[in-house]
């Protein structure tokens, strides 16, 4: 599946090509009958070869080099290049060289950027406290944090992360999040973000919370989209789920990784499995804030929509 600028890596040569190396490596762990590394295959030769001397594009074949995906404890990877295909970018209404553009500079931020972006938030979000967003929109929204660890994505899976359960990473990285109080959330929420929905767009999304939960929510476009989810999604429907911070400098807003972008904010409602959270729902509302104001027990982390911690 390698193509001519792939590197392939195995048990013997790791050490040398990987943690020895120069530059920033990206190690594809794939194997002959996974479909899903098939499919993402080509994304990984464009990117050997658009970034040759920059970054060292290598693959290990899991199978034939089992002590390396066993040391590592290899369960999978967000690799967010497969989702940009023309087909996509046809329904959603995006330029597709744009969208591959965009997706190859994040994924080639160094991680010790992402990391010098984060730690900081990452820190606070971690300990007990009250968490403040608002925006010119008239976005005012509060929550409570509960001391649960925040999880800081920077494409890597250390020993450290292991130990800790974290053995899932994302290509391109860069975010903070944390599983918030799911019974916390006051105020009014004011998306300027659209939800995106098997190629739809459900625009203008405005989330009022009551009392610790959800009590409605409205969109000015596709309101229909998740209607029907949230009139069967039960008591759990209107917990938060989760709050997201973006750290990449080089993604940027307008296509379906909106999160990413430095300064970003993202909030989730209801299904709260993806932040490690038990409330179960079949609703699960979850779009991006620009230019919002975040404080973090009386600390500013963003200003305006710009990283200041």
């Amino acid at each position: 599946m390698a193509g001519d600028k792939v590197i392939q890596v195995n048990d013997l040569n790791f050490d040398t090509e990987v943690l020895s190396s120069g530059v920033p490596v990206l190690v594809d762990f794939s194997a002959t009958w996974c479909q899903p590394c098939r499919a993402i295959a080509p994304f990984v030769n464009q990117l050997a070869g658009e970034y040759e001397g920059r970054v060292k594009v290598t693959t290990v074949d899991i199978d034939e080099s089992p002590a390396t995906a066993q040391k590592y404890r290899i369960r999978g990877a967000r690799i967010g290049l497969g989702y940009v295909s023309v087909e996509r970018s046809r329904s959603y209404g995006f330029d597709f060289d744009a969208w591959r553009r965009m997706m190859l500079d994040a994924s080639s931020v160094e991680p010790a950027v992402l990391r010098r972006n984060g730690q900081t938030i990452q820190r606070l979000l971690s300990h007990k406290g009250r968490v403040v967003v608002t925006a010119r929109n008239g976005t005012h929204f509060e929550f409570d944090l509960t001391g649960r660890k925040a999880v800081l994505d920077d494409g890597v899976i250390t020993k450290q992360k292991l130990d800790e359960g974290e053995n899932m990473a994302s290509v391109p990285a860069g975010e903070v999040a944390v599983l918030p109080d799911a019974a916390s959330g006051e105020g009014t929420i004011r998306f300027d973000r659209p939800v995106a929905s098997i190629g739809r767009w459900m625009k203008g999304v405005t989330v009022a919370f009551e009392n610790g939960r959800a009590v409605k929510w409205s969109a000015e476009e596709n309101d229909g989209l998740l209607r029907p989810d949230w009139e069967k999604g039960g008591k759990d429907r209107g917990l938060l789920a989760g709050f997201d911070i973006g750290l990449n400098p080089a993604a940027q807003t307008g296509f379906l990784q909106d999160y990413l972008q430095a300064g970003n904010v993202y909030i989730a409602i209801g299904d709260a499995e993806e932040f490690g959270g038990k409330s179960t729902t079949d609703f699960y509302l979850a779009s991006t804030l620009t230019g919002a104001t975040v404080t973090v027990g009386g600390k500013t982390v963003v200003e305006g929509g710009r990283l200041v911690a």
